[in-house]
C-alpha cells in the first residue's frame, strides 16, 4: 500500500519536519537518520544551525555544500540554514514536529531538557527522538575529526566528498591516486610531475617490498611469517635470512592465483598501516600509487580521484623486455591484473556507486615534456591542487 502524504498546500502540516543538526561534517549517523525520517515525513527540512558560541571546523556555507553532495538524490529532502532558536524556525516555516537523534543516554537527557524548553515556549511544537541504530553509534562529528588528527581511517564515517574536504582541512593534504597497467610508466609519471610541482609520493608497492625485506616492527615480522606459513619457506632469501626474496615470491604469485589471493589477503592490512603512518607528516598533494588500485578496490583511499595511466602493448612489452622479463613472465604479469579498459570500468563504477571522484587519463606511450605541462594543467584544472 502507497503510503499516504498530507497536501502541506493547506493549514494540515502534519507530515512536515524539521531535522536539526550542525553538520560539522555530516555523518554516516546523521544520513541514516535522514533516510528512516523522510520515510515518516515529507517534506523534510535538514536545517543546520549556527551557534554563534560555537567553534566551527567549516564555515556554514560548506557545511551546506557537503550536506547537498552527501544527500544529492535524496527525494522529498531540503537543506536549510537557521540562526537563533530552533523552534522559532520550526514556527516561522509552519512545521510542528522537531526531529532529533540521539546515541546515548546523556544525548538524551540533552534533548530532552531542550523539548522541555520547548514546551514551555508555548509554540505547539513537538520533538521526535530517533534512537542512533546499534552499528552505528560510534560515529559523530567530533570522532571523525579527531580519527583524521591522526589519520586514522575514516570511510566508514562519512561520504567521499566529506573525506575529502577533511583532509584537506585538518591535513593539508589532498590525496591522488595514480595506477595503469605493468609498464605503463606510473612510477616515471609520477617522477616526472614532481620536477614541475610539489608532491609527495607514497607508493603502495614500495611499502609491500619493505615490508618483505625491511621494515623489523612486530605488525610487519607477524606477516612475513605468516606469508611463509602459507605459501612457504622457499620464499625466503635463505633458510637463515628473515627477509622474503621479491622475486620468488612475485614468480609464485603469477603462475598460482591462489598465492596471489593468499598474498593480498595477508598484505592488504599491514599496507594501508603503513602508508596511514606515512600519511602522517604528508602535505599538500599527495600521489599514492598502486598498481592494483582497480582491482583491490582501494580508490576509495584517494576519493575516487584517480590519475589512470595508459601505454599501448608494444611500448609496454619494450619497458618490461628492458628490466629483465622474459615473454612468459611479462604474460603472466599482464594476466594476473585488469587491462586499461578494466581498470577504468572498475574505477568509473566506484565514482558512480559513491557520487564521487573523478578518472583523468594520461597516454605514456611516448610522453615529451610538453605532454607533462598539459597534464599538470588539467589536473589543477580538475582538482584545484596547487592553490
Amino acid at each position: 500500500m502507497a503510503r499516504k502524504r498530507l497536501d502541506i498546500s493547506n493549514e494540515d502540516y502534519t507530515m512536515k519536519a524539521i531535522l536539526a543538526l550542525s553538520a560539522d561534517p555530516i555523518t554516516y549517523g546523521h544520513i541514516d537518520v535522514i533516510k528512516r525520517a523522510r520515510e515518516m515525513f515529507s517534506p523534510l527540512l535538514v536545517a543546520i544551525g549556527v551557534n554563534p558560541d560555537k567553534k566551527y571546523l567549516f564555515d556554514l556555507n560548506v557545511r551546506e555544500q557537503l550536506a547537498r553532495e552527501a544527500l544529492r538524490g535524496f527525494d522529498g529532502v531540503e537543506i536549510v540554514s537557521f540562526q537563533g532558536l530552533l523552534i522559532d524556525f520550526a514556527k516561522l516555516n509552519g512545521v510542528k514536529t522537531i526531529i532529533r537523534s540521539v546515541r546515548d543516554s546523556t544525548d538524551f537527557n540533552y534533548e530532552k531538557m531542550l523539548n522541555d524548553i520547548n514546551i514551555s515556549q508555548k509554540q505547539g511544537i513537538d520533538t521526535i527522538i530517533f534512537f542512533a541504530r546499534q552499528e552505528l553509534t560510534h560515529i559523530s562529528s567530533s570522532a571523525v575529526k579527531e580519527l583524521q588528527k591522526h589519520h586514522g581511517s575514516i570511510v566508514e564515517y562519512v561520504p567521499l566528498n566529506v573525506k575529502q574536504a577533511l583532509e584537506k582541512r585538518i591535513s593539508d593534504q589532498f590525496l591522488l591516486g595514480i595506477t595503469g597497467e605493468i609498464g605503463a610508466g606510473k612510477s616515471f609519471v609520477s617522477d616526472m610531475i614532481g620536477t614541475f610541482k610539489p608532491i609527495t609520493i607514497l607508493d603502495l608497492d614500495v611499502f609491500g617490498r619493505k615490508i618483505l625485506t625491511e621494515y623489523t616492527q612486530p605488525l610487519y615480522v607477524e606477516t612475513r611469517e605468516k606469508l611463509v606459513s602459507k605459501i612457504g619457506s622457499d620464499i625466503l632469501e635463505s633458510k637463515n635470512d628473515w627477509r622474503i626474496n621479491p622475486k620468488k615470491l612475485t614468480s609464485r604469485m603469477f603462475k598460482d592465483r591462489e598465492t596471489l589471493r593468499l598474498f593480498n589477503e595477508i598484505m592488504t592490512e599491514p599496507t594501508l598501516f603503513a602508508l596511514r603512518q606515512n600519511l602522517i607528516n604528508a602535505k599538500g598533494v599527495v600521489f599514492i600509487g598502486s598498481a592494483l588500485m582497480a582491482e583491490g578496490n582501494l580508490s576509495y583511499l584517494t576519493n575516487n580521484n584517480v590519475l589512470l595511466i595508459k601505454a599501448n602493448s608494444k611500448v609496454r612489452d619494450e619497458r618490461l623486455h628492458k628490466r629483465g622479463y622474459l615473454m612468459e613472465e611479462i604474460a603472466s604479469r599482464t594476466s594476473s591484473q585488469f587491462n586499461f579498459e578494466k581498470k577504468y570500468e572498475t574505477i568509473h563504477n566506484k565514482i558512480n556507486e559513491t557520487g564521487h571522484g573523478t578518472v583523468v587519463i594520461f597516454d605514456n606511450s611516448h610522453s615529451v615534456e610538453s605532454d607533462f605541462h598539459k597534464l599538470i594543467e588539467t589536473l589543477q584544472n580538475i582538482y584545484h591542487l596547487w592553490e
